[in-house]
Order: C-alpha cells, then sequence, then structure tokens
C-alpha cells in the first residue's frame, strides 16, 4: 500500500511536471523594444534641378567638348551641331548686311550716286539761274530777243525741277539703304540665333550626367541631347501607393536602401509631396532630400526606402499572428484562458504596439 502512494505521487508529479512544460511551450510574452512604422516606397535617386537637354534644330553632332560627369558652369558650350543649311543662311546673311552697311554709310556708292548727281543739278541750276537773271534785265533793257529770254526762262525753271527731284532722289535713298541695312540687320541676328541653336550650351553650374549621342550621329529636332545636374543636393524621387497618401507628411525621416550600394543605408528627409496621382499604378510621387552623401556622383539608381511615420524607443509589442479579431489576444490566467481587448499603437508587417489591456508579464496563447 506504501508503493502504491508513492507510485500515485509521483504520477502526480510527473502530470504537473508536462502541464508546465505544455503551458510554457503555448504561451509567450510582449517584449520591450524599439518599434518604427514606416510606408514603403520604391525610386531611384536624382540629382538636385536635374533637367534634360533637347535639341532645337535638326544636325550632325560634329564635337562634344566636355566629357560626361564633369562639372561645368553657366553659359558653357558642351557639344557642337553642324548642318550646311544653317551655314548657308548665314554667309547669305553676313554678305547681305555687308553691302548694306556699306550701302548706309555717306560715301557709299547707292548715296554717293545719288549724292553726286544733286550736286551736277544745283550747279546746273546756279549757272542756268545767273542765265536767267542777265537775259531777263537784257530783256527788260530791251537788249535781247524774246526767243533768248523764254529760252534762258526755261533752262532755269527745269534746272529747279531737277534739283528738287534729286533731292527728293536723295531722301529715298537714304530711306531706302536705312531700311535695307535695319531688314539687313535683322536677318543676321536670326541667322546667328538660329546659329547658336547649334552650340549646346549649359543653363547652370553642376555636373554633365550624360551625353546620349555620340559625334557623326544625326541629331533631330527635339531629341533629348543630354542630362544635366547640380554637383551637391541629392534626391530620392519615390512613388508611393495611394492607400498611404494620408500617412506620409513633409519633414518624415527617410531610411534608404540603394541597390549599388549594398549594406548600407542612408538618411533622408521627405521634401516634396506631389498631389497628381499616377493613373498607371495608382501611385504618388514623393522627392526626399538626401542628407548623408553618397560615394560618387551618381544619378538614376535604384532605391528602396521606408518612410517614417512614427516610431518609439521601448514599448510593448507582440507579434501580429497573435492579433484576433476586434483587436483582442488570449492570455493564460490561474483561472484559465481568457480573451483580452488590447489598445493597439503602431503596426509594422510582423508586429503590433500594444498601448493597452496586457502587460510584458501577461501570457500570449500562441495560436
Amino acid at each position: 500500500m506504501k508503493n502504491f502512494f508513492l507510485l500515485i505521487g509521483i504520477l502526480a508529479a510527473f502530470t504537473g511536471l508536462m502541464s508546465s512544460c505544455s503551458e510554457s511551450e503555448n504561451t509567450t510574452q510582449a517584449s520591450l523594444k524599439p518599434l518604427v512604422e514606416a510606408v514603403y516606397a520604391s525610386g531611384h535617386i536624382s540629382s538636385g534641378d536635374e533637367y534634360q537637354v533637347f535639341a532645337e534644330t535638326d544636325g550632325v553632332l560634329v564635337e562634344q567638348l566636355v566629357q560626361d560627369g564633369a562639372r561645368i558652369s553657366k553659359g558653357q558650350a558642351l557639344l557642337v551641331l553642324e548642318s550646311q543649311q544653317s551655314d548657308a543662311r548665314m554667309q547669305i546673311a553676313q554678305e547681305a548686311f555687308a553691302v548694306a552697311a556699306k550701302n548706309k554709310q555717306a560715301d557709299g556708292p547707292v548715296l554717293k550716286e545719288a549724292t553726286t548727281a544733286l550736286q551736277r543739278a544745283k550747279g546746273a541750276y546756279q549757272l542756268d539761274s545767273l542765265t536767267f537773271v542777265r537775259l531777263s534785265n537784257l530783256w527788260k533793257a530791251q537788249a535781247t530777243s524774246q526767243a533768248e529770254y523764254d529760252r534762258a526762262k526755261l533752262a532755269y525753271e527745269q534746272s529747279a525741277r531737277e534739283v528738287t527731284m534729286r533731292e527728293s532722289n536723295l531722301a529715298r535713298v537714304k530711306n531706302q539703304v536705312n531700311l535695307e541695312y535695319e531688314q539687313a540687320e535683322n536677318n543676321l541676328k536670326i541667322a546667328r540665333e538660329d546659329k547658336s541653336r547649334f552650340s549646346i550650351k549649359s543653363q547652370r553650374d553642376g555636373l554633365l550626367f550624360q551625353v546620349t549621342k555620340e559625334p557623326g550621329e544625326w541629331v533631330r529636332r527635339g531629341e533629348l541631347i543630354a542630362v544635366i545636374g547640380k554637383a551637391e543636393g541629392f534626391f530620392v524621387k519615390l512613388k508611393v501607393d495611394e492607400q498611404d497618401v494620408q500617412r506620409v507628411a513633409l519633414g518624415q525621416k527617410i531610411k534608404i536602401k540603394v541597390d549599388a550600394f549594398p549594406g548600407r543605408f542612408f538618411e533622408g528627409r521627405v521634401e516634396r509631396i506631389y498631389p497628381m496621382v499616377d493613373p498607371r499604378d495608382q501611385s504618388f510621387r514623393v522627392d526626399g532630400l538626401l542628407l548623408d552623401t553618397l560615394p560618387g556622383n551618381f544619378t538614376g539608381l535604384a532605391a528602396e526606402a521606408n518612410i517614417v511615420v512614427r516610431e518609439a524607443k521601448e514599448t510593448l509589442v507582440i507579434p501580429r499572428n497573435l492579433l484576433l479579431e476586434g483587436d483582442s489576444v488570449r492570455i493564460a490566467t490561474e483561472e484559465g484562458e481568457k480573451r483580452v481587448k488590447i489598445k493597439k499603437g503602431m503596426e509594422t508587417i510582423s508586429e503590433v504596439e500594444v498601448l493597452g489591456g496586457i502587460t510584458a508579464d501577461s501570457k500570449l496563447i500562441i495560436q
């Protein structure tokens, strides 16, 4: 009998031990740890004030004056295009302007001819005027014939009309050469502006990231020919799902991972949120300023990012898979299993922040 009670005691102890082990294996506890709630986004790295250069005219790329990756200054010539038609128009405009400029001068052939004709007319008028005065006096004194007087009068009147005509002609020629000069000057200006389009220049200081054409290739009007941006101040241009639009705000921190630099993370800050949603993938654009310096001036690098919505250095956290419908969890108590509603905080893919309802000592039953 004594041995029987001893056996019963041993079995009871064993059963209690197994029950304890089973409870330990089927429960867990909330943990205190840092937690970050973030919005995932993908995109690429872009230099500050990056812009694309498009050809303003057709032509052959004959020379690249600056190599890709070089620092450039505003107004600096980068590429040279060539067009025979533009060269021909420029030559014609220059020649026409040279002729017009010469004709505009007082000793130019056109004005000189008109001025000389006026001087001859004035000389003839002066001579005919003296002759007419002399014969008029003689005719009054009846010392000459009526015919001689009439001839002198007619010559005088014709000389006067010739002077008037030559003066009018000189004024007309002056107006004409001035007008032709202005037209030639405008045509030359237009030709120079057209020619300047064949010299591609930078609109700002920065870096020449890429030239899309090789010397000898034909370039069409409106075709992308180069990419230019700032040497400092890089951005990450991100696409964010429209469902997260209310969670993103200016000034939020960004954790950035760049594929070209595995194992490294870069800090950023939300600088601009675009209100237009892209209907192709139902996303909106967010630009973030890189606060860390990239190892090299590269643009277009693929990147992934987490936009930090909220973060806590130490908070109560449970695995997300323990959360039941109605924001409740199952806990083990001395009275048995109990379902308790919790107050949620931040959420990630795998974890949930607990703001109330349980403590770090609560035993959560694993489902």
